[in-house]
Formats: C-alpha cells, sequence, structure tokens
C-alpha cells in the first residue's frame, strides 16, 4: 500500500478536554472560554470537537461562517455561537437572529442590515465589535470604534456582547 502524500492529524477528544481544562485552571472562574471551531474544527470533526470542549468548560463556540453555525445548530448545538466573519446572506439574517447566532460587525452596513433582521424577528440581537489593528483584514479603524460603539449601544435592537482584534504582531 502507498503512503498518502498529504498530511494526517488525529485528534485526541479527551486530550482536547484535558487541555481546556489546564487553561480554566489558569484564568479567573468568571472569565469566558469561547473555543474556536472554525473550517470544521481545522479539520478535526466540528461536530464531536464542540460537544467535548462544550462538556469540558467552554461556554461559546465561534465560527467562520453562517453555514458552520447553521451545523452546528441542526445537530443540536445550543451554546452561543460567535460568526467571525460576520458575514451573513440577507435571506439568512432573520434565521441567525432567531437561532441567537453572535455576528462579528464592523461596517456601517452590516450594523443597518442586523438591527433592521432583528427588528423584524423581534429579537434582541448580540453583537460582537471587530476593530482592525493591524492585520488589515477584517475590522474597523481603531479611530472609529468609539463612535461605532456608541451607535450600536444606541440601537434598541443590537446588544454589544464582545469587542475583539486579530493582532498583526504578538509582541
Amino acid at each position: 500500500m502507498r503512503e498518502s502524500p498529504f498530511a494526517r492529524a488525529r485528534i485526541d477528544l479527551q486530550a482536547l478536554a484535558h487541555n481546556l481544562r489546564q487553561v480554566r485552571k489558569l484564568i479567573p472562574p468568571r472569565a469566558g472560554v469561547m473555543a474556536v471551531v472554525k473550517a470544521d474544527a481545522y479539520g478535526h470533526g466540528a461536530l464531536p470537537v464542540s460537544r467535548t470542549l462544550l462538556e469540558h468548560g467552554a461556554d461559546s463556540l465561534a465560527v467562520a461562517f453562517f453555514e458552520e453555525a447553521r451545523q452546528l445548530r441542526q445537530a443540536g448545538i445550543n451554546a452561543p455561537l460567535v460568526i467571525l466573519s460576520g458575514m451573513v446572506a440577507a435571506e439568512h439574517m432573520q434565521q441567525a437572529v432567531r437561532w441567537k447566532l453572535q455576528p462579528f460587525i464592523y461596517h456601517e452596513e452590516t450594523l443597518a442590515a442586523w438591527s433592521e433582521a432583528a427588528a423584524r424577528a423581534g429579537r434582541k440581537l448580540k453583537v460582537h465589535l471587530k476593530i482592525d489593528t493591524g492585520m488589515g483584514r477584517l475590522g474597523l479603524a481603531p479611530e472609529r470604534a468609539l463612535d461605532f460603539l456608541r451607535r450600536i449601544r444606541q440601537d434598541p435592537w443590537l446588544e454589544t456582547a464582545g469587542l475583539a482584534s486579530h493582532l498583526a504582531c504578538a509582541e
């Protein structure tokens, strides 16, 4: 039999649970843990990894796109789900609100669209503000963040749940 030229990785769910328990010991009890399971948990299986992480102390999960969140919701995952890209097609926004998905927002148009979707669904939506601190991918310019945050806080259909950035330099 011929060896595959592709790399293989095997995930040990018990080791994953152990590692999360170790993280929990290092952080304050009130600190939340959001486990990122985008891209099928980086190829390790979003559903088994998500279930393991939630059973062992993760408070919420993050995915990149709506479709990943849909798959988790349809599989029975009820934990808070954050959509890191914030991008959801207009036809899926109300469903996202009903499922209590939490998008990242960083554009005026997106803020207005999410507010409208929440109003149509009759439910307040938790959102996360994304700030670009130099990575140059997704996010709001830092000098616009305070004004943008005020707009979210003044919106009757939106609630600020978090603030994040993808640091361009670890140092």
